[in-house]
């Protein structure tokens, strides 16, 4: 029972984290700024288990690759 309540809690921690990594790589893509990062933000959120609101972050995360790919967004990041 105690293991079960720390792999809980190692687990919130972990969703804190990535969620952050998201919202921030949005972030970050919005303002053209650390294409990388918004490139694992993407990434993250179509990964299911561990993006949060996993149906929501779908669609978006993959707009969001497509997005990325664009060549003329490439050069609006740099």
């Amino acid at each position: 029972a105690q293991r079960q309540i720390v792999v809980q809690i190692l687990w919130s921690v972990v969703m804190v984290i990535v969620s952050g990594v998201i919202a921030t790589g949005a972030l970050r893509m919005y303002q053209l700024r650390n294409r990388r990062l918004a490139w694992c933000a993407a990434i993250l959120s179509v990964i299911p288990c561990i993006a949060p609101c996993y149906i929501g972050a779908l669609p978006l995360g993959i707009w969001a690759i497509i997005t990325l790919r664009r060549p003329e967004v490439a050069e609006a990041f740099e």
